[in-house]
């Protein structure tokens, strides 16, 4: 028996971490590197989650989006889904709501190295749209999760 700072390991234990420890350094964390590069198309559908207390008749929220995404180009194409609510409306009376679908693109994007290895930022290149998101290639970069920077987004995006 070890002990260490006031706790007994038996020989089994010894071993036992001794090989959790050397099979964690196997499994090398590495870049994560799904795919060095973005290219192609994909066709993306994502979330917003919004909070429904600042909806009025002349306050729309996008709730979510359906897009075809160009990375060859830098472009995409949007289709956002926007609700609305008429001058009755409460949060707690949610009835009086309606929604639109509005059509975008193409608009420019760039991309920029994301917050985990082997993602990416995708932003706007208007200034007047400020809605930047991580992009997450798995799968072979096949598919791409989706999250927003500091907004309420989470959603997918598939090679077509």
């Amino acid at each position: 028996m070890f002990e260490v700072t006031g706790k007994k390991i038996t020989s089994v234990g010894l071993i036992a971490i001794t090989v959790g420890i050397g099979a964690f350094g196997v499994l090398k964390v590495s870049d994560t590197k799904a795919a060095t590069s973005l290219s192609g198309t994909c066709g993306m559908v994502v979330n917003l989650q919004q909070t429904f207390t600042v909806l009025g008749p002349n306050n729309p929220l996008t709730v979510d989006t359906m897009a075809v995404v160009n990375f060859d180009s830098q472009q995409i194409w949007m289709n956002l889904t926007k609700a609305t609510g008429d001058a009755n409306y409460s949060p707690t009376a949610r009835s009086n709501v309606s929604y639109k679908s509005e059509l975008y693109g193409p608009i420019d994007f760039k991309l920029a190295a994301g917050p985990v290895p082997g993602s990416y930022s995708l932003y706007f290149a208007s200034e007047n749209i400020s809605l930047p998101f991580n992009l997450l290639p798995v799968n072979s970069g096949n598919t791409i999760l989706i999250q927003g920077q500091n907004f309420k987004m989470t959603g997918v995006c598939q090679k077509i």
